[in-house]
């Protein structure tokens, strides 16, 4: 597909949609929480698994437009993900230490991918597992890299990662996502990424012919089917779930975005990373007047508290990311026999 405007615009705005749902999903969560209530009626649709589903088929897509950034990719990468997150934790001591119990941890500072229910630390009120998730993959992908692959040979690679994560999880059911330990990259989880690269790398010639309309509605209705279908194992309604989601990307990267839309796009990481600590914090700092309120009037105080403040950590983030890039990127191409990044805009997206 090429790589215009318009498809990295489609990106965004996914990705902004992606974290809206990840919102209202901690939203009503705490709402709940706040009012004594059972979430699950409230919940029958997970919202914050689907926004963090996209999330992941949108990386491994990205990652896939990266390939030829050469060695910086993982530097890229790191840049990327650690400074904003590890802002984040402080601004979460700031916030939370002195009204909740809180603890820091180096595996969770570095984003090892937790073993345990112990290991994972709930305390910074950041869904960073999530996090780990990304960088295992990076990592897989920075191999890859380095082993000089091509294109066709990275998705034959995830032909076999796909089988290998199926293999598993017959043989080893169980993995839980939320801590897979160093199973990460072989848990059911792995397929959103695994179908983003494979869609990145494979070309996709054969769906030039369906219209963007046309795309998301396939991916709809697979998202439907994949709802309804039970099995005793992750990694079927997973794979399913995965093919929806990539068929949704590649039909919003052929439609038009409100520019509001993108713009939060580049927001959300920030966003996603800083939103459910404030929630947290505003419910610490008024329990009794949320306790007071209808259920209805506690979710849209949580929204605003969440939006509006993650927008504003997001908005401030990608501001500092970006110059920071820029000149990290203008000294790369001062200094011969480095690698420069890809120019096409879908591979310069920044989550």
């Amino acid at each position: 597909m090429p790589q215009t405007t318009a498809a990295r615009d489609g990106v965004q705005g996914l990705r902004a949609i992606a974290f809206i749902l990840v919102l209202i999903q901690h939203a009503i969560y705490f709402a709940c929480t706040a009012k004594g209530l059972d979430f699950a009626p409230y919940l029958l649709i997970r919202f914050g698994k689907i926004g963090v589903s996209m999330f992941f088929v949108i990386s491994g897509y990205v990652m896939g437009e990266c390939l030829n950034q050469g060695p910086r990719f993982m530097l890229n990468r790191a840049l990327r993900i650690y400074p904003p997150y590890w802002l984040a934790v402080g601004l979460s001591w700031f916030l939370l230490s002195g009204t909740t119990p809180w603890s820091f941890s180096w595996n969770s500072f570095l984003l090892a991918p937790p073993a345990s229910l112990a290991e994972l630390n709930n305390s910074y009120s950041i869904p960073y597992w999530t996090l780990c998730y990304e960088i295992a993959f990076y990592l897989a992908v920075y191999m890859m890299i380095l082993l000089r692959l091509k294109r066709e040979t990275v998705a034959m690679v995830c032909v076999a990662w796909l089988t290998a994560i199926a293999i598993v999880d017959i043989y080893a059911p169980g993995i839980n996502i939320h801590v897979p330990g160093w199973w990460i990259l072989l848990s059911p989880e792995s397929i959103y990424f695994v179908l983003g690269l494979f869609i990145s790398t494979a070309g996709i010639s054969s769906l030039q012919r369906f219209s963007g309309p046309q795309l998301l509605m396939i991916g709809v209705l697979l998202w439907v089917f994949g709802q309804s279908y039970k099995s005793a194992l992750q990694a079927p309604t997973i794979t399913i779930t995965a093919v929806a989601f990539a068929l949704v990307l590649l039909g919003t990267m052929r439609l038009r975005f409100p520019c509001a839309l993108v713009r939060l796009g580049d927001m959300s990481y920030g966003a996603y990373l800083a939103h459910s600590m404030l929630i947290v914090a505003a419910m610490r700092a008024m329990p009794e007047t949320l306790a007071g309120m209808q259920l209805a009037a506690v979710c849209a105080v949580l929204l605003a508290v969440g939006g509006i403040g993650g927008l504003a950590y997001g908005w401030v983030e990608f501001q500092i990311h970006t110059r920071l890039l820029k000149r990290i990127f203008r000294r790369t191409r001062a200094q011969p026999g480095m690698v420069e990044l890809d120019p096409s805009p879908v591979a310069e997206l920044v989550r």
